[in-house]
């Protein structure tokens, strides 16, 4: 009966244990075949998500040459109609249109040389300086004749302006050579 008993045993263990043995080695297989696609997916993702500085510098002077055109004179005060007659508003208006288009591309400084983003700054800086010595003539008595004299103004700024346009390209050029 001891006999019978381990024969048997040994019958359903022998079958139970080749299973066993068989299900593990496919799964190690299949778990191994997982993790190398694991593994090549986050390769793939981190190559994916690396930023292209090339690119952000070229974006940063595509935003400085909108920029620039934002400024000139001539189209800020084309697109910046005065609320009322009143001169010091109007400054005060062309003034802050100004601010926000140079305080919204601030960050593009960081792509730039700083000799660049200084002659950026003393752009933006002679065009508001133009704007109050204008303005501070007495000639002038309202918006009207303040939005006609700075027209008529622009070609010192224009000047100003392609310097400012030229050396963005230059810069551009530098890293795309």
């Amino acid at each position: 009966m001891n006999t019978d008993f381990i024969l048997q045993l040994v019958a359903y263990t022998i079958p139970a244990l080749i299973t066993a043995a068989i299900a593990y080695m496919s799964f190690n297989k299949l778990f191994e075949k997982q993790t190398r696609k694991d593994l090549y997916l986050l390769e793939q993702l981190k190559s994916q998500t690396t930023v292209d500085l090339q690119a952000l510098k070229l974006q940063a002077f595509e935003r400085l040459i909108i920029l620039i055109e934002r400024i000139d004179l001539k189209k800020l005060v084309l697109r910046v109609n005065p609320n009322s007659e009143d001169k010091t508003l109007y400054l005060l208006n062309l003034i802050t249109h100004l601010d926000q288009e140079f305080d919204y591309n601030v960050s593009q400084q960081v792509y730039v040389s700083s000799e660049l983003w200084q002659i950026l700054v003393q752009t933006k800086n002679d065009i508001t300086e133009l704007i109050q010595i204008t303005s501070a003539n007495p000639n002038i008595l309202d918006a009207t004749q303040l939005r006609q004299a700075l027209i008529s103004q622009t070609t010192q700024i224009e000047q100003k302006l392609e310097v400012v346009r030229k050396a963005i390209k230059l810069e551009a050029n530098t890293i795309t050579e």
